[in-house]
């Protein structure tokens, strides 16, 4: 899963990810930026 990971950042696509602080499912894009679903 985290090479998936890491091959997605390079081609610049985003990544599903959940985040733990705000309990919530997430996309992460690669400038940095998050998108809460």
């Amino acid at each position: 899963m985290r090479i998936e990971n890491e091959i997605k950042k390079i081609k610049g696509l985003p990544i599903a990810k959940h985040d733990h602080e705000k309990n919530a499912p997430c996309i992460e894009y690669p400038d940095g930026r998050k998108e809460y679903a």
